[in-house]
């Protein structure tokens, strides 16, 4: 195409060409190309040379949340001050479906101003779905992280640091196939090998998120803190548990198995 145009210019200040059916094409022909160009670099922005992800960090002893927002602001609010509800995150205008989002209004001092809004990382085609997300959120910020640790399963491996090549495969299986007919995982798995690499390119054309250093200072976990639950907990082998195989792991169980061996390694010396 970039040839054809050029061609198309050469033959036209020279004076061999100048036919209208040339012209009318060609002309069509640069248009469509630069408007697809741009298209293409609009929809590509969407995922790429961006953030990896946009973390929310719930501040429970200082009953504070901070937010990485998706133009790379930082920002903190009152977790008491902030309204939270559900909101449309995707109309599928055809098929009238849509997906639902739990959201955070950081609200004015009218308490009806909405001065920003983030949401956090969980999507659902029916509101009553993200009421368990909700409710987890809750009760750590109201009850402590003794009232919901035992739920967690597995912690996504990008804290300071972009996700494993493998995980990213794994993650995606994990959002298709968890739950499904074991005769379909086959299939899932050659079908999301093809968007494995569409991924791989996503994550590390974007940048890695890093909190102030005001927001680290108020969110120091201690060194003997039993709930510093981490991705170092997930299980392994990390297949066998996406696949559905290996339901028994507790991250807390873990932690506490890894201290136990610590401790002991440590009385040995």
């Amino acid at each position: 195409m970039t040839d054809f145009s050029s061609t198309m210019i050469r033959e036209y200040l020279l004076g061999h060409q100048r036919e209208f059916f040339f012209w009318g094409f060609g002309t069509g022909v640069v248009i469509i190309s630069f408007l697809l160009a741009w298209l293409f670099s609009l929809m590509l922005r969407v995922e790429c040379f961006r953030w990896t992800h946009y973390p929310v960090r719930f501040d429970r002893k200082n009953r504070r949340v901070h937010v990485f927002s998706t133009d790379g602001d930082i920002y903190s609010a009152p977790w008491d001050e902030i309204f939270f509800t559900t909101g449309d995150c995707v109309s599928y205008k055809l098929t009238r479906r849509k997906h639902y989002d739990i959201r955070g209004h950081v609200l004015a001092e009218d308490r009806k101003t909405v001065l920003r809004t983030f949401t956090l990382p969980v999507s659902a085609s029916r509101r009553e779905e993200l009421y368990a997300n909700w409710e987890f959120v809750r009760r750590y910020m109201e009850e402590g992280p003794e009232a919901v640790a035992h739920v967690l399963k597995l912690m996504p491996p990008v804290e300071g640091r972009r996700e494993g090549i493998f995980f990213g495969y794994w993650y995606l299986m994990l959002s298709a196939a968890y739950g499904a007919p074991l005769f379909l995982v086959p299939f899932l798995m050659a079908l999301y090998l093809t968007a494995w690499p569409f991924r791989l390119f996503a994550m590390y054309s974007c940048k890695i998120p890093r909190w102030s250093a005001e927001v680290e200072a108020q969110c120091v976990i201690a060194p003997d803190d039993p709930w510093d639950i981490s991705a170092v907990h997930n299980p392994r082998p990390l297949w066998r548990w996406m696949l559905g195989l290996d339901m028994a792991h507790s991250m807390v169980d873990k932690k506490r198995a890894m201290t136990a061996v610590e401790k002991a390694g440590g009385s040995a010396q």
